[in-house]
Formats: structure tokens, sequence, C-alpha cells
């Protein structure tokens, strides 16, 4: 049986002071284009604060000047400019309060390499369309030779976020299957890894170019199959982006959802995955996974 797991990992980057853990609301397109916008046609513009995490390594961050990108952030410019109906403002926030800044209303949708779980449908909505696919993976140093497998996790400690939808999961897998692994929650993995606290981080498998680039004289691998769910929505690598579940909430679902499959029909979403990681992470998106998800809310 195959599992998956959700880990998150601590900002290495150098930013201006102020930034990290802060709130900080920005356009996420010049002002006088945002200008334009709101004034093109003479129809009310919605702001949509958009809740984002800043500790993303190529995903979405702050970079040495200040400014906040990656490829998730870079995306939803992208949509941005498909949806005159909305002007969208970067909430930058810790990980962990992404869905409780969604329940207090402080954000109206939230980003972070997000998969689908019956917990969270049951309390959200969420596009129908993904804008990334990536498989978890089993990550460990490169001189490795005693973790080949998800099986070789058997009386190992295993590195993943308190929280995280990865560690929900595992647990379960634990108690199901009277497993001898050890859930460690870090909040520096590689750090954990080096220091012996784990042997072995469970992340999606884009982390395994990030970390052989950042981490200078740590060399590392990946193992084994992907690991994902047994059954139904537990299988799905796709990440989506989470609005309240509320019927104002719909609109915004759907908009975001369409422009997100236009891009990727126009290859824009390649393109931005080429930029940012060096390969397609977009080319695995699981279109059943996501007819799933339409037929759930009744779309067709």
């Amino acid at each position: 049986m195959k599992i998956f797991t959700t880990v998150k990992r601590k900002l290495k980057r150098v930013v201006a002071a102020g930034l990290v853990g802060a709130t900080l609301v920005t356009s996420l397109t010049g002002c006088g284009k945002k200008n334009d916008k709101a004034e093109a046609g003479g129809e009310k513009v919605t702001t949509i604060n958009v809740g984002v995490i800043t500790a993303g390594d190529k995903t979405s961050f702050v970079d040495d000047k200040g400014k906040l990108t990656g490829y998730e952030i870079e995306l939803m410019r992208k949509i941005d400019e498909e949806l005159p109906q909305y002007k969208f403002n970067f909430v930058q926030l810790e990980g962990p309060t992404l869905f409780s800044s969604l329940d207090a209303k402080k954000v109206d949708f939230i980003s972070g390499n997000f998969r689908r779980s019956d917990a969270r449908e049951e309390k959200y909505y969420h596009t129908y369309r993904a804008y990334i696919s990536t498989p978890y993976n089993i990550i460990v140093f490169d001189d490795n030779t005693t973790i080949n497998s998800l099986e070789d996790l058997e009386g190992k400690k295993v590195g993943t976020g308190e929280g995280s939808l990865m560690a929900d999961i595992l647990n379960a897998y634990i108690k199901e299957n009277n497993s001898t692994i050890e859930v460690v929650y870090s909040t520096d993995l590689v750090a954990d890894l080096s220091a012996g606290r784990i042997d072995a981080i469970v992340m999606p498998g884009r982390q395994l170019d990030i970390y052989n680039e950042k981490y200078e004289g740590l060399k590392f691998k990946i193992v084994g199959d992907p690991v994902r769910g047994k059954d139904g929505c537990m299988k799905d690598s796709n990440a989506y982006w989470y609005v309240r579940k509320d019927d104002e909430s719909i609109a915004l679902r759907d908009a975001l959802s369409e422009a997100l499959y236009k891009l990727r029909q126009e290859g824009v979403l390649t393109e931005l995955s080429n930029e940012w990681y060096g390969k397609d992470l977009t080319a695995g998106i699981d279109e059943e996974c996501e007819e799933e998800v339409k037929e759930m809310y009744g779309i067709k």
C-alpha cells in the first residue's frame, strides 16, 4: 500500500527586514495597469485578497530585491490579467495560517501546493482545474544505501510538517498497518536530516533539484516509487487553489478554474514551470481527477 504525505520547510532566503513573518498586502500588477483595468468598461472590479506563503523556494518567495515572486506568484499575475472583473492583492502569511485566514475572511483564496482531502473538501471549495502536479517522493542523502522504498522506512524517523496533509495520511497508514514508522514534525527538514534527527524526507519530487542546487556540499536523491494514497482523491497529485465553501465564492472558484485551463491549453503554465523549475511540472496533471471534481460540483 502506498501513501503520500506533505511537509513544510523553513525559509532560508535573505529578505528585507519586516517582511518575514509579517502580513503584507501588495498589488499583483503595476498600479497604472490596475487603474486602467478598474476603469475599463465601467464595470465593477472586485478586489480579491490572495493568501500566499513566502517560504517556498521557486514557488512563492521574496527575492533579494524585496520582490514577491516565484512560479505560483507569476502564474497568478497571468491569471489576474485574464480576469478583468477581479483585482488581485497578495497577503503574505505563515503556511499554517492560510486556511484559518480563509475562514476568518482575511483572504478570498489561498495558494500553497494544496492537494485534495476528504476533510478539506467537506469544509472548502477548490478549483476544479489544477496548476501543477508533483507526486510525493522519499528523499534521502545520495550516499544512503539502506532506504530504497517505502517498506524500508519501517523503524525509521520520517520528517513532516505538523498539521500537514502528508502527516495526516502517514499517521493513518501507521495506524492501519501497525507500522513502526515514527513521524517527526519538523520546521527545517534538511537540518534535521543532516543532524540525524530524521532518516528521510517525504516531499514533492520537485524539491530534489531545489535541495541539490541550494545546499552546497550536500547531495540528495529520490528513492523508490512515488508515495500515494490508496484510493479516491488521495491518489491525486494535482494542486488546487482553495476558496471558502459559500455561494459568494462559487463565481471566483469557477473563474479561476477556467482561466487556469485556458492558460494551460495555451502553454503558459508549461513556460512558467520550465522557467522556474527547469522542467514541465504541469505535464502530469491528472485530468481524470479534475473531471471527478467537476462532477462533484455538478459542472458539465
